[in-house]
């Protein structure tokens, strides 16, 4: 448990610098040693809310998410993953990692190749968009679009024990054209809500030792204010190439578990 709580704290540092909760390496970690499917769901949603809850505190201290842009698009994510984590149980842990595999590495590509799902210029003449002013920089939330999106990531992030922030991330990015620092920042405080979604859906379905979580926790909380205080010192293009990278290793490993 020393070893894994390490791997955990470097783990939560990184994913602090990128606004992931850290689902996508905690779960192929906790399946790499020894633990089931549906275990490591539970608890990778436990340590993400401890960890993202750190690490989120830094950021809004610092007034780097955009807290109103998270309040309004979190709502659906959080129901949409506490609709996930009451359904888990009952679909097949291969099924879940083959799905969760493909998703990470669709998220991958689209943050390489910095795709634009619809160009923030045209937005302003849409209904239903709504303009954001953060310092120097303006990016154009088009809800109808936007809402949908975050809901389905919601449901996915319940399913398979992540949070989603491998996907909110772009979806700000691509989507909404925030600047990276921000929407790493607005992701991980939206990554606190949908992970309590999440846990409280799997927590109605089973029993979970809490102890054993604790050293977990401990070190994802720690993991968190260190990844979210270096987070500035590193190139904005650096850090949407970095995540990239870490998606398409992560989506790889998790199909090979599940194909085999």
């Amino acid at each position: 448990m020393v070893v894994l709580s390490v791997v955990f704290f470097l783990l939560a540092a990184v994913c602090a610098m990128l606004g992931v909760g850290g689902g996508i390496v905690y779960v192929p970690t906790l399946l790499l040693t020894g633990h089931d499917m549906h275990w490591s769901v539970t608890a990778s949603l436990a340590t993400i809310l401890a960890g993202s809850s750190s690490a989120a505190s830094v950021y809004l201290l610092r007034k780097e998410a955009d807290l109103p842009l998270a309040l309004m698009l979190e709502p659906p994510t959080m129901l949409m993953s506490f609709l996930g984590g009451l359904l888990s149980a009952h679909v097949s842990s291969t099924f879940l990692q083959a799905i969760l595999g493909s998703v990470v590495l669709g998220g991958s590509y689209a943050m390489w190749k910095k795709k634009r799902l619809l160009t923030s210029k045209d937005g302003t003449h849409r209904w239903g968009t709504w303009t954001r002013v953060r310092g120097a920089a303006t990016y154009h939330v088009w809800l109808p679009a936007v809402l949908p999106a975050v809901a389905a990531v919601g449901l996915l992030s319940g399913l398979v024990g992540v949070t989603g922030g491998f996907l909110k991330v772009p979806i700000l990015v691509l989507l909404c054209a925030v600047p990276m620092h921000t929407a790493v920042a607005t992701s991980t405080v939206m990554v606190v809500f949908t992970a309590l979604g999440g846990l409280a859906g799997h927590v109605t379905q089973e029993t979970v030792n809490w102890l054993v979580l604790i050293p977990l926790a401990i070190a994802v909380i720690l993991g968190g204010q260190l990844g979210s205080r270096l987070v500035n010192k590193v190139n904005g293009a650096t850090l949407r190439l970095v995540f990239a990278g870490l998606l398409a290793l992560v989506g790889l490993r998790i199909l090979i578990l599940a194909l085999w």
